[in-house]
C-alpha cells in the first residue's frame, strides 16, 4: 500500500462547484481507495491505495470524479515524500505565526520553463514576493492573499500550467496528518 495526497482545485469556493467531502470520501472509497480522509472543505483528501503510481491514481480519480460531478476538478498527487520535499525547499522565515499566515504555495503540475519564471519574476508585485523552486512558488504576502496580484490564476496563466494554491499552514497540518 501507498499513501497519497491529492489536491483538488477549485472546489467549495463560494457558491461554486461544490463538492461535499463525505461524499467524496464515501466515493474514493467505493473505487477501492483505503483510509480515506479529508482535510477542511477546499478539496485535501489523503487515502491508501494497492496502486503504485500517481499518473494511474490521477487517471482513476479523473473517471470516478467526472461520472460525479457535471464540471472539471483539476487534480494534483503527490506521496508524502513528495510534500515533505515541498516543504524541505521553503525559502521563507516560517518561524512564527504571524510568519506562517503570510506564507503560501502554489503546487504546479510540472516544472515551469526558465523563461516563463523570467518573465514572472519581471511583473511588479508590489511589496509581495515569491521563488519558484521546481514545480512550487512559494509566496510571501504582505497583505492578505486574496489582494495579491500572485493569485492561482495569474501563476497559472504566466507559467503556462495547471496550479493549486494552499496556505503554508495547511501544508504543514497535511503532512502531520499523513500516515
Amino acid at each position: 500500500m501507498k499513501t497519497y495526497i491529492v489536491l483538488l482545485r477549485g472546489i467549495n469556493i463560494g457558491n461554486h462547484h461544490k463538492v461535499k467531502m463525505a461524499e467524496l470520501r464515501s466515493q474514493l472509497e467505493s473505487v477501492g481507495f483505503l483510509n480515506v480522509q479529508s482535510y477542511i472543505q477546499s478539496g485535501n483528501v489523503i487515502f491508501e491505495s494497492a496502486i503504485l503510481n500517481k499518473t494511474q491514481i490521477k487517471q482513476k480519480l479523473i473517471a470516478l470524479l467526472s461520472t460525479h460531478y457535471d464540471f472539471d476538478i483539476p487534480i494534483q498527487v503527490y506521496t508524502k515524500r513528495d510534500l515533505q520535499h515541498i516543504i524541505d525547499n521553503n525559502p521563507y522565515d516560517s518561524s512564527s505565526e504571524e510568519k506562517v499566515k503570510q506564507l503560501h504555495v502554489t503546487l504546479l503540475s510540472s516544472s515551469p520553463s526558465l523563461e516563463l519564471i523570467d518573465v514572472l519574476a519581471k511583473i511588479d508585485t508590489a511589496n509581495d514576493t515569491f521563488e519558484v523552486i521546481n514545480n512550487a512558488v512559494y509566496i510571501h504576502c504582505e497583505g492578505p492573499y486574496h489582494k495579491t496580484k500572485l493569485g492561482n490564476s495569474f501563476i497559472e496563466k504566466k507559467l503556462s500550467c495547471e496550479a493549486t494554491t494552499r496556505t503554508w499552514r495547511t501544508i504543514i497540518k497535511i503532512m502531520t496528518i499523513t500516515p
